[in-house]
């Protein structure tokens, strides 16, 4: 029995001496159906009425009040249900003790290690929101029970700044920026339509007039995409400081292609045989699938994948700045990007332990 159970429990054997029955067998104590909102259901009303032949209905509704009185310090609300069930609504400081207690217990390590934690690292397209930002506490937490247990921790997020899902951004805003001064121009397909981005072209309007309009081409896109995502890169930070998460790095993605350090990455696993030409692409030989189509390097255009980048960002981490290990939070539908980058990083030489992926769920609001 864990620590909730017994505090409920003493919650319990109270309210029933103070009503005058003895604490019965058979008592559960247990966490309730998915639907129902609730965090603890109790069968005590039933299994008292069954030894005190009473309606078992009745009962709970007497208890409901007595549990309420004698637990007011973990416990926020009592629902009966159906034939005689409690639901219990607890409140924070009963998590809080649990966690108090469990922190408490955490001794330093022999060997502490210097970890660098990188987490939420959403696409820089759009705002936070509870989907991308729900790795950010789950992240938070494991760096400070890290630092707890004495290792040297740096958290960090890796902003995708380049790509096709921010040259379609960056087109998105730039259409919304020259509709502004009357210029027309076609929405990119695939784009984003939202609120949002049309906002954002507008601040840029106010903030900074019609600089963009003296450019043109690509010069224009390119200077239109790094003030844009610079600006929702912003954003986001003021969203994770709300959230009582500071991050020690903005990691850009492009740093990677402009110090030459993915095309260096290549080198290493091409020069250690852990890549094969096929189709025109570069792939690694990751073991996975012959045909997994994620594991290519370079595409058959000769344009760097994702992976690639991914793979020198690590080389970074572990191999340049010297971090004994990375965890990466990652969301459920990348289960497949673990086992592929341990495989890439056996490849360049590193131990694939170094690195840990930490998956979390997805849920329905």
């Amino acid at each position: 029995m864990g620590i909730i159970e017994r505090e409920i429990q003493t919650v319990l054997e109270r309210s029933a001496a103070r009503l005058g029955y003895e604490y019965p067998s058979g008592v559960l104590i247990e966490e309730p159906p998915a639907e129902v909102s609730a965090d603890i259901s109790t069968n005590i009303a039933m299994r008292i009425a069954r030894e005190r032949k009473e309606n078992p209905r009745a009962l709970a509704e007497r208890l409901r009040e007595t549990i309420l009185r004698e637990g007011e310090s973990v416990i926020d609300s009592v629902e009966v249900a159906g034939p005689g069930f409690l639901n219990l609504v607890l409140n924070h400081t009963l998590y809080e003790k649990v966690l108090q207690n469990h922190t408490t217990a955490i001794e330093p390590k022999s060997n502490p290690e210097k970890v660098l934690v990188e987490f939420v690292s959403a696409n820089p397209t759009g705002p936070l929101h509870i989907g991308n930002a729900r790795g950010g506490p789950i992240g938070e937490t494991i760096a400070r029970l890290l630092e707890k247990m004495g290792d040297t921790v740096a958290r960090e997020f890796y902003v995708n700044d380049i790509g096709n899902q921010a040259n379609l951004f960056a087109a998105s805003v730039l259409h919304y920026y020259l509709a502004h001064f009357g210029q027309e121009s076609l929405f990119p397909e695939k784009g984003y339509p939202a609120e949002y981005v049309r906002e954002l072209a507008e601040e840029i309007v106010a903030e900074e007039g019609e600089r963009y309009l003296r450019l043109s081409g690509d010069e224009q896109r390119e200077a239109i995409r790094q003030t844009a995502i610079k600006r929702m890169v912003e954003k986001m930070e003021a969203t994770c400081n709300r959230m009582g998460i500071s991050f020690d790095r903005w990691f850009w993605q492009s740093e990677l292609a402009t110090s030459g350090l993915s095309k260096d990455t290549l080198g290493k696993l091409t020069d250690r045989r852990a890549t094969v030409e096929k189709d025109g692409a570069v792939w690694l030989k990751s073991g996975i699938s012959e045909d997994d189509r994620e594991s290519v390097l370079v595409r058959s255009d000769g344009t760097y994948t994702y992976f690639l980048d991914d793979l020198a960002y690590h080389w970074d981490k572990l191999a340049v700045r010297h971090f004994d290990r990375t965890v990466v939070l990652l969301g459920a539908n990348h289960f497949g990007h673990i086992p592929r980058m341990k495989a890439g990083l056996k490849g360049m030489g590193l131990d694939p332990a170094r690195y840990e992926g930490v998956m979390y769920q997805y849920v329905q609001i």
